[in-house]
């Protein structure tokens, strides 16, 4: 029997939701039905006390057409990705299927988890749809100010980051403060605002300070353990004077020096 053949059925279609989690960390497969499903080759396991709110059709300007899910506070995924101050990317992808044959599916719903909330033993996650998403995105923009507008190591930044960075391994964790084996090259006054990348996992974090071999990032990561291989790179603070003498990149500097830092139009003398 054809999807739409199950949809109409009233004795054979048994329609059950299935929810793929897709994130940088981990992707996440779970489903409402009270019995693990297997569709397009992915095994989909139940999810005691996972909800989601009535969909609606409208336009994307609506905002209440965002999709609200619940599920417990202390499931994994929710520990990998709410508690955290800058939270990973995390994509929904919600798809509708039969019983009869799981892997004859439509997409219901694709969007990017947009917020968390943890009320009582409750997560609650707003999705709105992906189209919404981008559309209510603010696209950055160049400003005239004295830093530079670039992101380092980017294309219009141009440093290579291969001559600006060392490889080492992890000899200790808590919280975020990782400890390393050595900074080859580098230096801690080097290190703040550069970054720390665990490419095994996917993940990097920007480092804000840190003492001898002991190096604070912006908030932990979710499955680094000790031995394992990190790479650190040099930081900015995307001064004039920075890009010239720690990268010898002046004629690509994105920002305007000479603006002055007061408006001579306001100020007092």
């Amino acid at each position: 029997m054809t999807f739409a053949t199950d949809e109409q059925s009233l004795y054979d279609g048994a329609p059950i939701e299935l929810y793929h989690f897709d994130g940088t960390i981990n992707d996440y497969f779970v489903t409402t039905s009270a019995d693990t499903i297997i569709s397009s080759g992915q095994t989909y396991v139940p999810l005691a006390g996972l909800k989601r709110n009535v969909l609606k059709i409208g336009t994307q300007e609506e905002e209440s057409l965002a999709l609200d899910i619940e599920m417990p506070y202390d499931h994994p995924l929710v520990t990998e990705y709410a508690y955290k101050t800058a939270p990973p990317t995390l994509e929904l992808n919600l798809y509708r299927a039969h019983r009869t044959d799981p892997s004859d599916r439509i997409l219901m719903w694709k969007g990017k988890v947009l917020s968390f909330s943890v009320e009582g033993r409750i997560c609650k996650m707003r999705v709105p749809a992906l189209f919404a998403y981008l559309l209510n995105g603010v696209a950055p923009s160049p400003r005239y100010q004295a830093p530079c507008n670039h992101v380092l190591y980017d294309a219009r930044c141009t440093v290579n980051p291969a001559s600006h960075q060392t490889v080492t391994t992890v000899t200790g964790l808590l919280n975020n403060v990782i400890s390393v084996a050595s900074l080859g090259s580098l230096t801690i006054a080097e290190m703040v605002g550069g970054d720390m990348s665990w490419a095994t996992g996917g993940e990097n974090r920007m480092i804000t300070t840190g003492t001898g071999l002991d190096l604070t990032v912006t908030y932990p990561f979710a499955n680094l353990s000790i031995g394992d291989s990190i790479t650190l790179r040099r930081g900015c603070d995307h001064s004039f004077a920075t890009c010239k003498s720690k990268f010898s990149n002046g004629p690509n500097f994105g920002g305007c020096p000479l603006v002055p830092d007061k408006n001579p139009f306001t100020s007092k003398p």
